[in-house]
């Protein structure tokens, strides 16, 4: 969910303000994050994980939108934007700790925490100023290839890893995303408001900064959700020392991001 409508949260963004997009994200993430703690069975569970990833494809690109708003000047703006990117990077880093504390408790806990948190960013938010709307039409063609493009390449590469590349519904979902990809990219360069401006596609400089970004985030966020189970089901560590193990990643990314500005 959080993959498929990563780019039609920007759009929607900027459609409806981002002070707006980011406070009705966040209060979806957190009344998720409830019904996660409450699920009475898996189901229940996942139906509300997935309600998760919808807020917060909402949350990620309104939150760059306000730091966007708030600081006009470039120089500023970029060592916003770092200790923004430090406090996803501290997070990630510091889920394994937090979690397998907690977790000796209850693991419904890892969701409740999210509650107090999510409650005190929207009183901080109800601080901030009114965001401007783009007036430009909704690009309803890019925004369903999108979907579907993003969605069907996380998909298929999830169930390839569980049931094999030669699965009928892999083969599908892989075919989809090769279907919709160039779709997308076709929508984009006919439409007169384009959701991604194909300018933008060709600059080098974007080029450079997306592929090191994915690479980074690829072996960030990967490396952390299969350490976090390599060191508990292969070498045997309980929850709360897999999180210690994580803490030195933690302190080292908290240190590193504000100085990337």
């Amino acid at each position: 969910m959080f993959a498929a409508l990563l780019l039609s949260a920007g759009a929607v963004t900027d459609k409806v303000g981002a002070r707006r997009a980011f406070g009705a994200g966040l209060a979806v993430f957190v009344a998720a994050s409830a019904v996660c703690g409450l699920a009475p069975n898996l189901g229940m569970l996942v139906a509300a994980r997935l309600v998760q990833g919808a807020g917060a494809a909402v949350v990620v690109p309104a939150s760059l939108a306000l730091i966007r708003e708030a600081y006009p000047d470039s120089v500023r703006r970029a060592r916003a934007v770092s200790f923004w990117a430090m406090s996803g990077s501290v997070g990630a880093a510091a889920g394994p700790v937090a979690g397998g504390l907690l977790s000796q408790v209850s693991w419904r806990l890892i969701f409740f925490v999210n509650l107090p948190v999510g409650l005190a960013a929207l009183l901080l938010l109800a601080r901030t100023a009114r965001s401007p709307r783009r007036t430009a039409p909704f690009d309803w063609a890019g925004q369903i290839a999108a979907v579907v493009a993003m969605g069907a390449l996380t998909y298929g590469a999830i169930e390839a890893g569980a049931v094999g590349f030669l699965e009928p519904r892999v083969l599908v979902a892989f075919t989809l995303a090769v279907v919709a990809g160039p779709v997308f990219l076709a929508t984009q360069a006919r439409s007169k408001h384009p959701m991604v401006p194909p300018a933008l596609l060709r600059s080098r400089t974007m080029g450079v900064a997306a592929t090191a970004g994915f690479a980074i985030n690829v072996g960030f966020y990967g490396m952390v959700f299969l350490l976090s189970l390599y060191l508990q089901q292969s070498r045997g560590l309980s929850a709360p020392a897999t999180g210690l193990a994580f803490v030195p990643m933690t302190v080292l990314t908290a240190f590193i991001s504000p100085a990337s500005a």
